[in-house]
Order: C-alpha cells, then structure tokens, then sequence
C-alpha cells in the first residue's frame, strides 16, 4: 500500500480553482444583503468572545486574551479566536467578521476540488476523469444556496465545513512512510473538535471507520498490528493533548474551570434530545431546495453516491463514503434539526457524488458523456417550479392564499445564489436595532451598568453591549460587563423570584431596558416578564419612554415594541 507514490501520479491542480473560489467570494460579498443584524448565537457565541480577544490582543493583554478564549464553554474556541485575530487586525467590524465567514467557504470550495482530487488519485482514476470530478465538487459547493447563505453569517457550519474538509484532505494524505502525516492530519482534527463539538464527533467517527478499514482490509506485512497502533497514537496525539488543556489543566485557569469546561461539553452533546422530530417533509425540501438550489440536482447528488458505492472498497473510497453515509445519517435521524445543519459535511457528499457520476461517465466514452451533459443542461434552469412542486406534493404549502404565497417567497429566496438571498441571522431588521441602540446609547452614560428585564432573542446582550460600544461606550465597560448576564432568565419558565430578589437584582445597575411587549418576538411563553416589570416599577424606579419600533417578523407579520429605560428614583 505505497500511498506515497499514489500521490506523486496526481499532477498539481494549479491557480485555477483558487482563482474561481476567489471570484466566488468576491461576488458573494458584492451581493450581500446587510440589511438584517446578528442574531443570538452569531453575537453571544461568537463575536462577543471574538471581539473580547480582539480588545485584550489591541492593548497587548495576554492573560484578558486567555480569559476571552476559556470563555467560549458552549460552542468552543476556534472559530472565535480567527474572528477575534482578524478584528485585532482590521478592527472590530460586523462587516469584517461577515468576511471571514465567506473567504472560508471560498477555502472550503478549494478544499473540496483538492479532496476530489486526492480521493481520485487513491482510485487510479486518470488525469482527466480527476480533474472533471474536482471541478463537479467545486461547482456543487459554489452553487449551494445554503452554502452561500450561512457564509455571510457567523454561525459555526461554514466554519467547520473549511476544517472538516481539510481535515479530510490532510487524513487522505497519510503515509505508513512518514510518520509526521499522522501527527499533521490528527493536528487538523484538533482543530476541528475545537471548532464545533457535535459536528467533531461525527467527523471522528468517520476518521475511525477509515482507520479500522485500512487496518482490517489491507495486506497484512509482518508487524501490521504493531505498526497500526504507532500510527493511532500520532493521529489521537495531538486532540489528546489539546483536550487536556482545555478539559484538565487551562492554563492559565485551574481546575475550576476545567469542571466549567467538561459540564458545557457534557450539556452540549446531551442537549436537544428530546425536542420534537421535525417532519421527514420539512428535511426532504431543506435537502432539496436549499442544501441544492432545486430537487433535480439533489437526484444527482444521491445517484452519484449510489454509482460511488463501488468504489468503497479501496483506499480513499472509504473514506468519502463513510464522510457521506455516516453524517447524513445521523442528521436526519436525530429529533433536532436545523438546516445549517446541513452544511459541514457537504463538500465530503459533493466530492463522493462527482467521483461517482465521472466513473460512470468514462465507463462507455463519449455516447454516455453526451446524455449526460444534455440531460444537465435540461436540470439546471427548472429549479423554483421543481421546490414548488416538492413543497405541494410533501404538504407543506398552506392552502390559505397569504400564507400560501409567503412559503412560495421563502421557498424562492431559500433557492438564491445571488442578490436577495436568504440571510438566515435570526436577528432585527437593520433599520430598527439600530434606530432602538442609538436610543440606548442616547439613555445611558459611556461607564453605567446596564441590564434587561425581559427576554430578546432578536437583539441579545452581545447586541447590545457591541451597540453601544460602537456608539461611543467605554471598552472598559465592554471588557467589565458584555461577558455577565444582564436579564433575570432567558428561557420561558418564570424562576418565582421575590421582591427581595428583584431589588438585589436591579441595584446591580444604573439603567434597566424594558420593551412592550416584553419579548421582541411577541412570544406567549415569556410573557410572565411584564409581571416583573411592573414589580420593578412598584419598588421605585422610573421609566422613560425611548421610542416605538417595528419590524417584519419571521413569519411576515409585522411586529411593534416600546423601549423603556428605567433609574432608580431612590
């Protein structure tokens, strides 16, 4: 199994496909759509801690840098310290963090023409019949909706998309002859597990399926056995020893700290398990008509990972297999979905399905090649009808007339490439979070204390705090405060907190944001708020009436708030 020479046949793909993934970003960025804000999990889990390193690295504040990074406990490390470098460089900028997000996926396009193209080069495929399947891999990827969508955001998918993807490519470069191919490849892949948790188990799995296959599969020289355990310990070193700082021993934290560590990942991979199974409908048209701009190529993805199928029984074929069977699996088996979800392990499916389709192209010369082509050219302008007609045939299309009309809209703008498509931040409408922040900074002083009583999930305390920084708020407070909780709970369920309770709470600050109604989203569930609200009122302080607000909401509506400050008058 000399894989070494393997490679050495497969000539250098050149400038090209960086060039056309350069193009990619380029136009991404030129058509984007900034009319809506972050929403929670862009802001709390990543730019917060993002620009927290960013600020410490600016004054040359390495242990504040440390803190900022051991802060990241739900979602880990990695995709914030890139944002946070990247601020430190350019300055903190929601435009500048939004770049980050797309050159990835650009990187992630590269990666996938490199992945293709090694896996080709493992299956002796010949030097064009490689370069027809890298650059299927490489279209796939640029002509994602969903891909192109969740780049301009800071969720955590396109992130662990680039990572996964080149985790892949450097685990299908090992070689038994190098011994530091192992120890790079397992490096990568410390990355990944620090990139994004759950998304690392199931790449984990399928970095194991490969070993145990090439251990169990290929010729057996004498001392295999020996030599396949040295090549497991240099691929788990590097995770190893980077989980022991994070969950062990965080220098410069102690052991504190590594307890915080371990209960988050703990409540992270047991978290949403038993949510409510979304409907196998709803997945088939995210599958569909969003992780694939219509159902026709979507049929063409599952056939060339069908046609793929004959080549998982030989090194490199076993790996993308398994990179496509084993994720997509799990993904549509468990209860909980989004479909950013989707994402991650795309270019792995895309790279499988274009070496599939081009081993059965070149199977029967040029007839078959032709059909093909022409059957393409006859997919690709029929996709809006095609998502329509899935969405009606799979119940999901309201038979109501405005209702009908606002799924066909989303279903359009769900299949954008370009201009107008979806920007899926779950946040306000630009216009409106900035008109409520220039109030708010307009209430409070640049060092006051500032909390919440009520719940946003449109505009989250990392909003928050980030606004007003922007608007002329002290670093120093942002440093003191944008870390700490600044509303009583987040979640729906009323902690029965006492009149005592409250008052401790409230004389943690200077000024207290109140909205009507109490959650931006209007959301039954977090209505017991208004009760507190009135509570706070009873107990001395004063509101000053900021503004009214109105913004379209999720579903279309139309949604209206008030925005209160409030002193105390004590």
């Amino acid at each position: 199994m000399n894989v070494a020479l393997t490679f050495r046949r497969s000539a250098p793909s050149g400038p090209l496909p960086w060039l056309v993934a350069g193009a990619w970003v380029a136009w991404q960025l030129a058509t984007r759509d900034a009319g809506v804000t972050w929403g929670w999990d862009e802001s709390m889990h990543a730019e917060l801690p993002a620009a927290r390193l960013a600020l410490y690295l600016r004054a040359g504040d390495l242990a504040g840098a440390f803190e900022a990074i051991h802060s990241c406990t739900q979602y880990p490390f990695v995709w914030p310290t890139i944002l946070g470098i990247t601020q430190a460089a350019f300055g903190l900028s929601e435009a500048a963090a939004r770049v980050a997000g797309v050159v990835l996926f650009g990187l992630t396009m590269v990666g996938a023409f490199q992945l293709t193209r090694s896996v080709a080069s493992r299956l002796a495929l010949g030097e064009r019949e490689s370069r027809f399947a890298a650059w299927g891999a490489l279209a796939a990827c640029a002509a994602s909706p969903l891909a192109g969508a969740y780049a301009g955001t800071l969720f955590h998918a396109v992130p662990f998309a680039c990572v996964s993807t080149w985790t892949l490519i450097a685990w299908s470069h090992r070689d038994p002859e190098r011994p530091l191919s192992d120890v790079l490849a397992g490096a990568v892949f410390a990355i990944a597990f620090f990139t994004k948790f759950n998304y690392a188990v199931l790449l984990g799995a399928i970095l194991t399926a490969d070993f145990l296959f090439e251990w169990l599969f290929v010729a057996r020289p004498a001392g295999l056995a020996r030599q396949m355990w040295g090549r497991g310990l240099r691929l788990a070193l590097p995770v190893v020893t980077l989980s022991c700082w994070w969950f062990f021993l965080p220098l410069p934290g102690g052991s504190e700290l590594a307890a915080v560590h371990r209960d988050a990942f703990l409540g992270f991979l047991q978290g949403n398990l038993e949510v409510d199974y979304l409907s196998p409908a709803r997945r088939l048209v995210e599958w569909a008509a969003g992780l694939h701009a219509h159902p026709r190529l979507l049929l063409l993805a599952v056939s060339g990972v069908i046609l793929g199928m004959r080549t998982v029984g030989k090194p490199g074929g076993h790996l993308l297999g398994a990179a496509t069977l084993v994720p997509f699996a799990a993904i549509w088996a468990h209860p909980f979905h989004l479909d950013r979800f989707l994402v991650p392990f795309a270019p792995a499916l895309w790279s499988f399905a274009a070496i599939g389709l081009t081993t059965w192209l070149w199977r029967d010369g040029g007839l078959r090649r032709m059909a093909s082509l022409l059957a393409l050219l006859c997919i690709v302008p029929l996709g809006g009808v095609d998502s329509r007609a899935l969405a009606d045939a799979v119940g999901l299309v309201p038979p109501a007339g405005a209702q009908r009309d606002y799924v066909y809209s989303e279903l359009e703008r769900l299949g954008q490439l370009g201009e107008g498509r979806r920007v899926p931040t779950a946040g306000l409408g630009r216009e409106s979070a900035e008109a409520m922040l220039d109030a708010i900074a307009g209430a409070v002083t640049p060092m006051e204390r500032v909390g919440w009583l009520g719940i946003s999930s449109e505009l989250s305390p990392a909003a928050l705090h980030l606004g007003l920084l922007e608007r002329g708020g002290e670093e120093e407070r942002f440093l003191r405060d944008a870390h700490r909780e600044v509303d009583v709970t987040f979640f729906g369920v009323d902690p029965s907190w006492s009149d005592e309770r409250l008052r401790e709470w409230a004389s943690s600050y200077e000024v207290i944001l109140m909205t009507d109604p109490p959650d931006l989203g209007g959301r039954r569930a977090r209505e017991f708020m208004r009760a507190y609200q009135e509570r706070l009122l009873g107990l001395g302080w004063e509101a000053t009436f900021l503004g009214n607000y109105e913004w379209q909401g999720a579903a279309g509506e139309l949604q209206s708030v008030q925005l209160f400050a409030s002193r105390s008058s004590q």
